[in-house]
């Protein structure tokens, strides 16, 4: 079943990416918004096993990502996770594309922010295929948890930019 497909596959399934738009992202990606400068690297696990707790699973070719964030200003890090390897602790997630090039993610935030979910895009430029264009940056449904110290979503911190910018392939 090509990975574009809107169906979750049968038990045993597997979402292949038959298009080959993965390997484009494989990369280290920088950009500079608001004063603070953002290297994102994508990563692709070919054949990642979904299991779930009935005893369901399928196979998925998976782009997932990680960021690191610089304060320009003070040359601080605000945050990084590039040393992440192991496909679990990735917090970022392709979740759909489409014939537009717009590509669709989800920052999947751990414990330490509540389990907050924030969506992007990132769209590529058909000019320069060496930049993409990171775009409509939301919150998603928040459901907090008990032992979550925000009254809020928007108290929870969140290092991803919320405006509009360009990243480039390094």
């Amino acid at each position: 079943m090509p990975l574009s497909s809107l169906e979750e596959p049968n038990t045993g399934g597997y979402l292949k990416d038959i298009d080959n738009v993965l390997p484009f992202w494989e990369d280290t990606w920088k950009g500079t918004t608001n004063n603070k400068e953002y290297t994102f690297q994508f990563t692709v696990f070919l054949h990642h096993s979904y299991n779930f707790p009935n005893g369901d699973y399928y196979y998925i070719d998976r782009l997932v990502g990680k960021f690191r964030v610089i304060d320009l200003i003070t040359g601080q890090e605000l945050y990084n996770d590039l040393a992440v390897t192991n496909f679990d602790d990735y917090k970022i997630k392709l979740l759909s594309y489409n014939q537009y090039n717009e590509y669709s993610f989800a920052l999947f935030d751990d414990d330490t922010h509540c389990g907050n979910v924030i969506e992007f895009k990132l769209i590529k430029n058909p000019s320069n295929p060496n930049q993409v264009e990171y775009v409509s940056f939301e919150y998603s449904d928040y459901i907090p948890t008990l032992d979550c110290p925000y009254q809020n979503q928007l108290d929870i911190p969140m290092f991803l930019p919320t405006q509009d910018f360009v990243l480039t392939r390094q």
